[in-house]
């Protein structure tokens, strides 16, 4: 028995103010903030690598080739997609928080999903400033040898590239199938969280328009419903 059930006062101020908020630890402005600058950065990161830089380079030796031309460019596009990445946990652990209120456990599979997404999309961002950081070091025979060996090692890609594709992927489309049927937000922020998942991870860079606009602006219509809510309505729902 709690300190508060022996207390008639604390009890009987409890049932007086029924509209305050339960005691929840994801704030409703982190949860703002988070799905704004999450957003933002990852789409600047790969917008503008869309228009800066070439087309990856699949053949052998190559993609140290694009390191050295471009290490600029991608130093700096690598490092504000890293900075993002825990923005756009915290983005899609808010997605999951609103979709709890419906569907419990399908929040809780995508919450996981996006979560081992991020990890790998984490590793992804290592891997590319190793990559750089080999071009620096010089385009030599070896180097190249190095560089293609490493994106293409299976414990890398275990650790990394599945989470990553498998976990953003199937994450995504939980959560827009989740968020779609139980009608928390306004069904166009889950449809264009769908649209942009099925684009990015299959046409991609062959659409003249990048798909991570969509993302972006999916993540700025839930910012904006969060943000009229009330601390309230955030907590319970």
């Amino acid at each position: 028995m709690s300190d508060t059930a022996l207390d008639p006062a604390a009890t009987s101020s409890e049932q007086a103010d029924p509209a305050s908020p339960r005691t929840h630890r994801f704030s409703r402005r982190l949860a703002v903030v988070g799905l704004v600058v999450g957003a933002v950065g990852n789409t600047i990161e790969t917008v503008v690598g869309r228009w800066a830089l070439p087309d990856p380079a699949d053949a052998p030796g190559r993609l140290i080739d694009q390191y050295a031309e471009h290490g600029s460019t991608i130093g700096v596009l690598s490092t504000i997609g890293t900075l993002a990445i825990p923005f756009m946990v915290i983005g899609f652990l808010a997605y999951a928080h609103l979709l709890a209120r419906k569907m419990p456990r399908t929040a809780v599979t995508a919450a996981v999903l996006l979560v081992a997404g991020m990890w790998g999309f984490a590793g992804v961002h290592l891997a590319e400033f190793a990559y750089h950081s080999a071009a620096e070091v010089g385009n030599t025979a070896d180097m190249r040898a190095f560089v293609d060996t490493s994106a293409d090692n299976v414990y890398m890609g275990l650790l990394w590239g599945l989470p990553f594709l498998a976990g953003c992927v199937l994450g995504v489309i939980t959560l827009s199938v989740g968020l779609l049927r139980s009608g928390v937000l306004p069904r166009w922020i889950p449809g264009a969280l769908l649209g942009f998942i099925l684009l990015d991870f299959s046409v991609g860079r062959a659409v003249p328009v990048d798909p991570h606009w969509l993302y972006l602006v999916a993540c700025l219509g839930t910012a904006w419903q969060v943000g009229r809510m009330s601390d309230h309505e955030w907590a319970n729902g």
